[in-house]
């Protein structure tokens, strides 16, 4: 698999430290991709914005996602490998925005170390992961500006929080 990763309508501008994944398409997709270790094979970007992943399946279904500092991520899902073509897939990224906010407890002091999920509004993707600091201040990047999200804060002694019809932009005062 391979192809071009490059800022949406700027007319071929390479998207700088990108990262390309390749998963399998769903729960009973029949692709046996060698992966990473985690499921997964990835190829950065060249400078150019190309990219190549070899040892991709020559069959099946998979998934790519494409991420990158400052950019919201995109997902492709349904791409289908076959031995006949080589398969390329170029993604134009829009630059994305981070969602930040601060995790407090009922009486207004920080909860550090909080596990912050953002779920995009496909449930089918994996949610973006943050992580609040020592000052209950989390912020968690490459989210699409235009899409509603739901938020999940989980911290060790506290109850999970849940926000829904969350805009990215728009900062979290978690209580």
């Amino acid at each position: 698999m391979r192809g071009r990763v490059t800022v949406e309508g700027s007319q071929g501008l390479p998207v700088p430290r990108a990262v390309v994944r390749i998963t399998a398409g769903g729960t009973f997709a029949d692709t046996a991709a060698a992966t990473d270790g985690r499921g997964a094979l990835t190829s950065e970007v060249d400078a150019d914005g190309s990219y190549e992943i070899r040892h991709a399946p020559t069959r099946g279904v998979v998934q790519v996602s494409v991420s990158a500092p400052g950019f919201a991520r995109v997902v492709r899902r349904g791409v289908e490998l076959t031995p006949e073509r080589d398969a390329v897939v170029d993604v134009e990224m829009a630059t994305g925005v981070p969602l930040v906010g601060v995790v407090r407890d009922v009486g207004g002091d920080a909860v550090p170390s909080a596990e912050v999920e953002v779920w995009p509004p496909d449930a089918s993707t994996q949610p973006l992961r943050g992580r609040s600091g020592p000052d209950g201040q989390f912020r968690v990047p490459g989210l699409q500006p235009t899409a509603r999200h739901r938020v999940r804060i989980r911290a060790p002694g506290f109850a999970p929080a849940e926000l829904a019809d969350v805009r990215p932009g728009d900062p979290i005062d978690c209580r």
